[in-house]
């Protein structure tokens, strides 16, 4: 659904923005960071101190190592 989304623009459930779930909007929001982060960190012009701070965290979260 996030993909078809990025694509053409048009949302899974019938009218705009406001007429989607709340649940399927966090959702769809989550993937698009880690998609963002991860398109951006592997481009040529990638700068990790240009990295929002939501970006930085999910970096942070993603290298933690349980024990």
């Amino acid at each position: 659904m996030w993909y078809e989304n990025r694509r053409t623009g048009i949302w899974p459930r019938a009218g705009g923005w406001l007429d989607q779930p709340l649940s399927l909007l966090v959702q769809m929001k989550a993937i698009e960071l880690v998609v963002d982060t991860k398109n951006y960190l592997m481009s040529k012009e990638s700068n990790w101190g240009k990295l929002t701070k939501l970006q930085a965290d999910l970096i942070r979260w993603l290298g933690q190592t349980d024990g």
